[in-house]
């Protein structure tokens, strides 16, 4: 697969559907089975969650792409915004 075809093609006209997205701040494990500050994210449509490392909006917008990637109602057609 070329990766040009492998990309909306914008000058038909085709665009992605926005689907909002739930944030809570948490504390979440990492590797070490430590609990650190965190973000879940959950898709609004299906259900499908996330967890980020940090409460920041870098960190949000992490937890966005996570669930482009992973959600799957979405396989990787969507964008999530994050509010």
């Amino acid at each position: 697969m070329h990766w040009r075809n492998s990309k909306p093609d914008w000058n038909q006209g085709q665009t992605m559907q926005q689907i909002e997205v739930a944030v809570t701040q948490c504390l979440v494990d990492n590797e070490h089975s430590r609990s650190v500050p965190g973000l879940v994210l959950e898709c609004q449509q299906c259900g499908h969650t996330v967890d980020v490392f940090g409460t920041g909006t870098a960190s949000a917008r992490r937890g966005a792409v996570k669930l482009k990637d992973e959600c799957p109602d979405a396989p990787g057609q969507y964008f999530y915004v994050v509010d």
